[in-house]
């Protein structure tokens, strides 16, 4: 037996699914955006020789590991995406490069090995000079792939 409904309650369910909608066509389009590798490889090309080089390594490195991934530019970034989850984002800029989006379980888990680095609270920073050991990075990125699912 169906139970009437109020304009209320009516005008409440069309409003919800309208949201729904709108939230599953943005997902949409999100991840329809997570696969933009000509975006990422024309950042690259914009690098200084040694800075691409090094956001190459990088990006080797993690695609080695996550190979499933895909990337695009998120905040006019290199980023890379995992069940359309951020797994990392990277970037070169004039005196060092950063790897962002990892969080407490990276610093706690592997605080001895990335002291040397220059730290904020989910970035780690290196430079051509003091580059990433690729042993460190592949265990940054299969903590975070654990944490990403």
């Amino acid at each position: 037996m169906a139970t009437a409904s109020t304009p209320k309650q009516r005008a409440t369910r069309k409003k919800a699914a309208a949201k729904k909608a709108v939230r599953k066509k943005v997902a949409g389009k999100r991840k329809a955006q997570h696969d933009d590798v000509a975006a990422v490889e024309a950042y690259l090309a914009a690098q200084p020789p040694p800075m691409r080089a090094l956001l190459e390594q990088v990006r080797a490195s993690i695609r080695r590991r996550a190979p499933t991934a895909t990337e695009c530019l998120s905040y006019r970034i290199p980023t890379f995406f995992v069940n359309g989850r951020v797994l990392f984002h990277y970037a070169g800029f004039s005196d060092h490069a950063s790897l962002f989006g990892f969080g407490p379980t990276v610093r706690e888990q592997l605080a001895e090995e990335i002291a040397p680095f220059q730290t904020g609270k989910g970035t780690l920073q290196f430079t051509a000079q003091r580059p990433l050991p690729a042993a460190l990075l592949e265990r940054i990125v299969r903590i975070r792939l654990a944490e990403t699912g």
